[in-house]
């Protein structure tokens, strides 16, 4: 008989292993097929005389509704490095110019966190002491540079 009706596969199998935990015996209908899209749902089987144990082992457990809202892809945010999709939004300490400088990312900020690349960045676009290590680069060359020329002009002044 059919005691669930439309779960997703992966709620489908936390079912299917409690109600195995309880030493009921279950089956799960399009098992295989609701795990490749979300358009097919599966259903969970069990034998009649097992409906009351299952309902007593069921008390305890709570499932989204079937229709509970699902990520669509025009909710999807690609990743700005890889252009990969598997990114969420992320909460903590956010390193910053490799590490040197930290911010802090608090629920509902822009910062989100690549799965893929394993990189931050920020929703808004927005640089974050992006351009210091440039500014760090040139004022370095630029010293380098400042300070090569008044070694070559005080060598000249010494040697004429």
């Amino acid at each position: 008989m059919i005691f669930k009706k439309g779960l997703d596969a992966s709620e489908a199998l936390i079912l299917r292993s409690v109600l195995e935990g309880a030493g009921i015996s279950v089956w799960l209908s399009n098992e295989h097929m609701a795990s490749m899209n979300y358009a097919v749902t599966a259903d969970l089987l069990i034998r009649e005389g097992d409906k009351w144990r299952a309902d007593q082992v069921m008390q305890d457990v709570s499932t989204f509704p079937a229709d509970a809202p699902k990520i669509e892809l025009g909710d999807l945010q690609e990743c700005h490095y890889c252009g990969s999709t598997d990114v969420f939004n992320f909460v903590g300490t956010v390193p910053i110019m490799g590490g040197i400088l930290k911010s802090r990312a608090f629920p509902g900020s822009p910062w989100r966190r690549c799965l893929e690349c394993r990189k931050f960045f920020r929703v808004d676009n927005r640089r974050y002491l992006g351009n210091a290590p440039t500014a760090l680069l040139w004022g370095g060359i630029l010293g380098c540079a400042v300070y090569g020329l008044n070694y070559a002009i005080t060598w000249l002044r010494i040697m004429l």
